[in-house]
């Protein structure tokens, strides 16, 4: 009979396999269709990195962000190609992410909060909503125009979901995807066939990938 420790051993390292593999085709395709892409991607985060964002957020990375950082750090000019991930974000390198977080959180004390809202916000279950961005928000991706995509690190069976953090909009809505690992596996199918991403969601219109002017977009 396996332990508990040997199926979560196991578990993580199928993650660990789907992302790599992933982000392999993911690459893949981006050195075949559009090449200068695979410049701006960043060399892998170090644990110093990686220790720094959880440092900031107060709770451990998913395996599956961690994994996709220990192989890529984001990407460096983040417009230069298109935007990598539907509906229209690039990944943040881990600086980034903690240099966002901090500003997202000093918006919210310099604008006032009702602390009990927040409380209330923080502990509810991962994947609900939330009008005030939560420490427990890593915001890992961003478009350009101050809306960021982050994993939520609330407790709860929906922990590590990937959402939307929209400010203007109401804040964070129903998640894109279960989990960082669910998203590059999207990402990866749809450029390699075709079909359309986000299909799987109520959150968002499904999105087919393209290329224009040598840039990646989502349609």
């Amino acid at each position: 009979m396996v332990g508990n420790a040997g199926r979560c051993r196991s578990d993580d390292a199928a993650v660990t396999a789907g992302v790599e593999d992933s982000w392999g085709k993911i690459t893949g395709w981006l050195a075949e269709r559009l090449p200068a892409a695979v410049d701006e991607l960043l060399k892998p985060a170090t644990s110093v990195d990686l220790d720094a964002v959880e440092s900031t957020v107060g709770a451990a990375l998913p395996v599956d962000l961690r994994t996709w950082y220990r192989i890529n750090n984001g990407i460096g000019h983040r417009g230069a190609f298109g935007r990598l991930l539907p509906p229209g974000y690039n990944p943040l390198p881990c600086a980034e992410i903690v240099k966002t977080w901090r500003q997202r959180k000093s918006i919210d004390s310099s604008l006032g909060f009702d602390v009990a809202a927040h409380h209330a916000q923080a502990a509810a279950p991962a994947g609900t909503a939330a009008t005030q961005f939560l420490p427990s928000f890593v915001p890992f991706a961003e478009d350009g125009r101050g809306q960021s995509m982050v994993v939520d690190l609330r407790d709860g069976s929906a922990r590590g979901s990937v959402s939307i953090w929209d400010p203007e909009n109401g804040g964070l809505n129903t998640p894109l995807w279960p989990g960082v690992a669910a998203m590059l596996s999207d990402v990866a199918e749809s450029l390699h066939t075709g079909r359309p991403a986000l299909n799987g969601t109520t959150r968002h219109r499904p999105l087919r990938p393209g290329l224009a002017d040598d840039r990646l977009a989502w349609t």
